[in-house]
């Protein structure tokens, strides 16, 4: 079987709330700094240029036309100082978060390509009809397409990129542990694959729960992959019987 191809996606809205964070966290944490800068002047007092400045018996306007500018030493601030840790806070803990999950495939839209080479493997195993196929990737910034997953009629078929395809039948999975969380009209659900050779699949899928009750789950591969887990859960729940609970 020809190897799968690797896909780069950018996750351009990732990518820039973390430039959006670095920036705002640069900008406040300078600005907070002691130093000296050119601040406006009126009366001897530092003034905004929006403010409304008048001299007594005289003129009266705005600040930015009544005021001087000077160079003078500012203390350092403190409410920008800590808006600019929390910035960079935040930051920390995004990345930290998506790099302990980069190794948890998340369910993208099927690939065109190399399903027929998939269906002839699992053919060649005996691994009967096949329902369903899904493209997984996995990444940072970067996702990468990494593996097709198929559902057969006996059981999983991996194609993991620059890896050999992996058959495994009902039997061969020993645990699916699942979780998931919804907000709003968002669901999302984890579901990690344990199987006989102590390999572990562990995958994300995102889906709006309002599609879930129009009757046509094909609109969102993430609905159809909940919905496919759910069916191999019952199948190995099966086959272990009550006894294994």
């Amino acid at each position: 079987m020809a190897a799968i191809p690797a896909r780069r996606r950018i996750r351009w809205a990732t990518a820039l709330g973390y430039l959006i964070l670095a920036a705002l966290a640069t900008i406040l944490t300078v600005i907070g700094l002691p130093g000296e800068r050119e601040v406006l002047v009126f009366n001897d007092e530092i003034v905004s240029p929006a403010d409304e400045c008048w001299i007594i018996g005289g003129a009266r306007g705005s600040c930015s036309d009544l005021g001087t500018t000077e160079v003078r030493y500012l203390p350092a601030t403190t409410w920008l100082l800590f808006l600019g840790a929390a910035n960079a806070a935040l930051l920390v803990w995004s990345v930290g978060r998506e790099t302990l999950r980069r190794n948890r495939y998340t369910v993208d839209n099927d690939l065109a390509g190399d399903l027929d080479e998939l269906g002839q493997f699992a053919e060649m195993s005996a691994m009967g009809r096949r329902h369903d196929t899904f493209t997984l990737s996995r990444g940072l910034l970067v996702r990468t397409t990494r593996a097709l997953l198929g559902f057969f009629e006996n059981g999983l078929v991996i194609c993991a990129h620059n890896e050999r395809p992996r058959v495994y039948p009902w039997t061969g999975i020993a645990d699916v542990r699942q979780g998931g969380k919804q907000d709003n009209d968002k669901v999302v659900f984890e579901f990690d694959l344990t199987f006989d050779d102590a390999t572990v699949l562990r995958t994300e899928c995102t889906y709006r729960a309002s599609r879930k009750n129009t009757g046509n789950p094909d609109a969102e591969p993430g609905l159809r992959f909940a919905l496919f887990m759910d069916s191999v859960n019952r199948e190995v729940a099966a086959l272990r019987g009550p006894s294994s609970g």
